[in-house]
């Protein structure tokens, strides 16, 4: 499942001392089981379960956080302890070279986990131990998270909300894919108690464990030999990697009849989560029920209800008699319900931030991304984190387009002779021009003619809208000899005429594209546009989210979004059109992450966990 498995079991036996264990004097000890996280089958046709990388899922220190109470939500901390800090001495060094790792750039040896290995933990003073229930809650890769130093009687209802700094030295990785000393940070994961799939699951979701006292032993051999609880944890970041999946370097976009080549220089994260909360906040109530209509249930009925899994995890303990837990799939972040306020809302175009294509064997580079989870009628772009795509045409030499013009013009001169021969064209001008050369001629009783030319702005980057201005001339006679008031009516024609056409220069050939990032994406969330409520077309007021997904959750909660612990991995399938001449700011852009329009962009395949790897298929 997760990138870490810890998992301590539970058992039938009866417990005595009034609910408080076999004893409640002297010291004690409860087992930790870690398991190492192996690959397997996900429980969806889109799950594809991938250890990634081994940096990312080292431990460097562990903590375990005690809560007492008659429930999860209502416990409130005891105590804490550390289960790990030196951790050589249980796990092996990779010392055998098959594992090829490019984050280990250094070369060195790096402690990970390559096989079961069982912590005791130690309760100083039985006497003291809670004689209600204990709960039990893991943080790996402490980091500055402060996740193990709270106020004794915090609720563990409030203290999994405790909002963290979205940072790489709380998170222990980056947006360039880089992990911190401290290692990626993971806490406990929420669970569900009954499967999902094919049915709407009715268990109980839970992140906080119960200890069973049972199991709380005189002796460290013994309580490694009785472990008393199965513990998951997650990693609290994402993960995103680009790969470049088109067979040759044509696009579709022609440039003098010839199909012009590409390259993909580099991809960047932008839109993200300046904060999360310390655990994910799985809202099964609320979402249990969900599915869509759409979603193909005859080829794949086990995957109708997206949001608990059909098949729970299988831990590799012996005589294992644990309790069954299911994998959740979703989220709420802080901005859930509201139009968030992100960080990196527009791409920096400075070649320090891009990042190569991933290498489809290495999977490198690499982007650790913060959560970021919304409504569906919050779907909308200036929500949604997403790739940033940087590709060069045109052999990295310069070229302009101009609107409503399938164009592309490699030179200054072919634009300026384009843009004048559409301006010339424009009524009001033409009219003008005759109609000025005509004054003139009158005036100097000379033959006149005028003549409209447009030059396009220089500039040293790319734009969008770089802005022509236009100029007249007349042989035979000058404009300064024209009346006020036709010189007047000339510059509000010129003012209208320059705002007529809308001249982009790729600068060096670059074109930019915003990828944005699906969970469910199209195969559980299907959406086309004979889906949308045309509605919209006759109702007032209607907004745009209502339009295009006819604001139904249970079609499409979740198809757009980036939840913790999962690999998405975003494959560029084909290039159709030019994006945009420079990276897009989408910071109010509240266009829904679906469009009507058929050149938008489209199919996007998902796989979540030990990271469960999300592939995402991408044309543009």
């Amino acid at each position: 499942m997760l990138a870490l498995s810890l998992a301590a079991c539970s058992s039938d036996d009866a417990v005595e001392n009034n609910g408080n264990g076999k004893f409640t004097q002297g010291e004690g000890f409860i087992g930790v089981n870690i398991l190492m996280p192996t690959e397997g089958t996900g429980t969806r046709a889109n799950d594809d379960l991938n250890n990634g990388k081994e940096d990312e899922f080292e431990v460097k220190n562990a903590t375990i956080l005690f809560f007492h109470g008659d429930d999860e939500a209502n416990a409130v901390y005891y105590k804490s302890e550390i289960i790990g800090e030196q951790w050589s001495e249980d796990f092996e060094n990779d010392e055998s070279g098959e594992f090829e790792d490019p984050s280990n750039t250094e070369g060195k040896e790096k402690t990970r986990i390559t096989s079961t290995s069982t912590k005791a933990v130690k309760i100083d003073d039985m006497s003291k131990m809670p004689t209600d229930k204990i709960f039990a809650y893991v943080v790996v890769n402490v980091n500055e998270s402060k996740l193990n130093t709270i106020a004794e009687g915090t609720k563990f209802s409030e203290f999994s909300k405790n909002v963290l700094a979205s940072t790489p030295a709380v998170l222990g990785g980056n947006l360039k894919g880089e992990i911190g000393e401290g290692g990626l940070l993971m806490t406990n994961a929420p669970v569900s108690a009954s499967a999902g799939g094919n049915v709407a699951s009715q268990g109980v979701v839970y992140t906080a464990v119960e200890i069973h006292k049972d199991k709380i032993m005189k002796t460290e051999a013994e309580a490694k030999s009785n472990p008393a609880a199965c513990i998951y944890v997650e990693r609290a970041s994402a993960k995103v990697t680009v790969e470049n999946a088109i067979d040759d370097t044509k696009s579709n976009i022609d440039m003098n009849g010839q199909t012009v080549a590409f390259e993909v220089v580099g991809w960047q994260i932008i839109n993200t989560e300046p904060q999360f909360y310390n655990t994910r906040q799985s809202e099964p109530t609320e979402w249990l029920d969900y599915f869509s209509e759409h979603h193909d249930k005859t080829t794949y009925p086990n995957t109708l209800y997206r949001f608990v899994a059909r098949d729970y995890f299988v831990p590799t303990l012996p005589d294992d008699n644990h309790t069954l837990a299911y994998r959740t799939y979703f989220g709420k972040d802080l901005q859930y319900d509201k139009n968030a306020t992100l960080e990196n809302t527009v791409a920096v175009d400075a070649a320090a931030n891009w990042l190569a294509v991933t290498d489809a064997k290495t999977h490198m580079p690499r982007a650790f991304v913060p959560e970021n989870t919304f409504d569906v009628q919050r779907q909308i772009s200036q929500n949604t984190t997403q790739v940033a795509l940087k590709v060069k045409f045109n052999g990295g030499k310069d070229f302009y387009t101009i609107s409503n013009d399938a164009a592309l013009y490699g030179s200054e001169t072919d634009v300026n002779n384009a843009i004048t021969a559409k301006v010339q064209t424009i009524y009001k001008v033409d009219k003008w021009v005759k109609d000025a050369a005509q004054e003139l001629a009158d005036a100097k009783s000379v033959s006149v003619t005028g003549a409209v030319a447009a030059a396009v702005k220089t500039s040293e980057t790319g734009k969008d809208d770089l802005g022509y201005t236009i100029s007249v001339t007349f042989t035979g006679a000058s404009y300064d000899d024209l009346t006020d008031e036709t010189k007047s009516a000339w510059k509000a024609i010129k003012a209208e005429a320059e705002t007529a056409y809308t001249v982009a220069l790729y600068k060096g050939g670059m074109s930019f594209y915003n990828v944005r990032i699906k969970h469910f994406g199209d195969f559980e969330t299907p959406w086309s546009a004979a889906f949308v409520n045309k509605a919209y077309e006759t109702t007032p007021g209607i907004n745009s989210t209502d339009y295009i997904y006819a604001n139904n959750e249970a079609n499409y909660l979740g198809r757009y979004s980036v939840v913790r612990n999962n690999w998405y991995d975003i494959k560029l399938a084909s290039i159709k059109k030019l994006g945009s001449a420079e990276p897009k700011d989408v910071k109010a852009d509240p266009t829904p992450d679906d469009q009507v329009e058929e050149d938008q962009y489209i199919s996007v395949h998902v796989h979540i966990l030990p990271w469960v790897l999300r592939t995402q298929n991408v044309e543009i």
